[in-house]
């Protein structure tokens, strides 16, 4: 028949209604009021109306649904028949878990093809076609019949719930945390981070899994279209904080990791990962007293890192037997550490002119704790290795006063046994 101008076809698969799980029923238990022998059966056919049967908690989900009720303008409402058709309709209770995930994906695939299509290149879509055991479909998070938008609050899938929804999978579900690397404690690690806790008090625009991950299209870290990559990660933390990431590019790290140097460091290197802590925190590696420490000491004291790419190995050491680093080492949080020289995101080496530790901006650097400080205080040395001949007169006061201490060591021994060879003579004597 025709119907607003577009043909309809009135013909029922036999075969596929034969197999369906409503075999058993005739034809007018759902199209009620129709009479065979009048043709047309009726001027205006009522929709069919499948509470008549399917009252429970499923239906009333679905009538709350965004299908059931659109939000784009013009987009009609889905009726049960649209997803599970009209004829065929399977039985899905009590259906093993391929069979429950075949029918999901190829009923979402009719109306969300772009979507399903990133969806099945990401690392889930990847695991779900291999058969892996917990691989999500798209019920997994948006729910069967009680789909609504992200935009809701109520949604699992709201920023609001979204890392519970993760987690729900990723902590609780043994299937999952046995085919996934990350240990449980990683992940379970954003729930204390900085984000999290923004987002409990009420910040819904802080980070949350979606936006470092990605949704439909989440992929792990090894792989190069991965955001979270190491060669993304500045890129996907830039959505949120712009202005650090191009201090960040601009910076020694930055171009280095730039030219595919993956050892040089991002983001997460120094903030860490799902534990990101806030500056201030003392649990925070990048936190005054632990950053020099935690943070610049694991790449610039590698043996490997530093003969590799021709880096000073000894920076914090001799950092460390500074009097900035003895007053932090003894929990002084005023000390300088790291970064009060070299600066935090764009940290640029010593023979850049824009460089705070470059030689003509060494008093304005000085000067942030020391004030009035001048050309001449800013003249001494840094980072001194009184073992090697670049200390200049340290290095020959420390040799001086080390031959020193040993020859005043050696004599103090030689001392003591002749005063004791002495004082056993004397008994001997004393003894005849």
């Amino acid at each position: 028949m025709t119907k607003g101008g577009k043909e309809i076809s009135l013909s029922v698969d036999r075969n596929g209604f034969r197999k369906s799980v409503h075999a058993d029923l005739g034809c007018v238990s759902c199209h009620e009021g129709f009479n065979p022998a009048e043709l047309p059966h009726a001027r205006r056919i009522k929709s069919i109306d499948c509470t008549g049967c399917h009252s429970d908690s499923q239906y009333v989900n679905f009538a709350m649904s965004i299908h059931a009720n659109p939000t784009t303008p013009g987009k009609q409402r889905l009726r049960c028949a649209d997803c599970h058709r009209p004829h065929a309709v399977e039985r899905l209770t009590g259906a093993d878990a391929a069979t429950h995930q075949k029918f999901v994906m190829g009923t979402c695939v009719r109306c969300h093809s772009a979507i399903m299509s990133k969806f099945m290149a990401s690392d889930h879509g990847v695991a779900l076609a291999a058969g892996v055991t917990g691989a999500p479909t798209c019920v997994d998070c948006h729910d069967e019949h009680q789909a609504v938008a992200a935009a809701d609050t109520s949604s699992p899938t709201s920023r609001i719930h979204e890392a519970s929804m993760c987690l729900a999978c990723h902590l609780d579900n043994s299937d999952v945390k046995a085919a996934v690397s990350p240990s449980a404690g990683f992940i379970a690690g954003y729930e204390k981070s900085v984000h999290a806790q923004a987002m409990k008090h009420g910040n819904d625009l802080a980070a949350t899994c979606s936006d470092c991950h990605g949704s439909h299209e989440m992929r792990k870290g090894s792989n190069p279209k991965s955001r979270v990559n190491r060669l993304s990660i500045a890129s996907t933390c830039g959505t949120c904080h712009g202005d650090i990431k191009d201090q960040y590019l601009q910076s020694a790290h930055g171009l280095a990791l730039s030219k595919g140097v993956r050892e040089s460091a991002t983001c997460t290197d120094c903030h860490g990962e799902h534990t990101i802590l806030a500056h201030d925190d003392p649990r925070a590696p990048i936190a005054a007293v632990n950053i020099s420490g935690q943070v610049c000491k694991p790449c610039h004291e590698s043996v490997r890192l530093t003969q590799k790419y021709g880096l000073a190995g000894d920076r914090f050491r001799t950092f460390q037997d500074s009097y900035h680093g003895l007053a932090g080492s003894a929990g002084s949080v005023e000390a300088a550490n790291c970064a009060s020289c070299h600066g935090v995101h764009r940290i640029l080496p010593s023979n850049d002119s824009r460089s705070s530790i470059y030689k003509t901006n060494l008093v304005a650097t000085c000067g942030k704790c020391h004030p009035g400080a001048s050309q001449n205080f800013a003249k001494g040395k840094i980072h001194v290795n009184p073992a090697k001949k670049e200390a200049g007169i340290i290095y020959y006061v420390s040799r001086f006063f080390k031959y020193l201490t040993l020859t005043v060591m050696f004599s103090l021994i030689i001392y003591i046994i002749l005063d004791l060879r002495k004082k056993i003579v004397v008994r001997r004597k004393g003894e005849e």
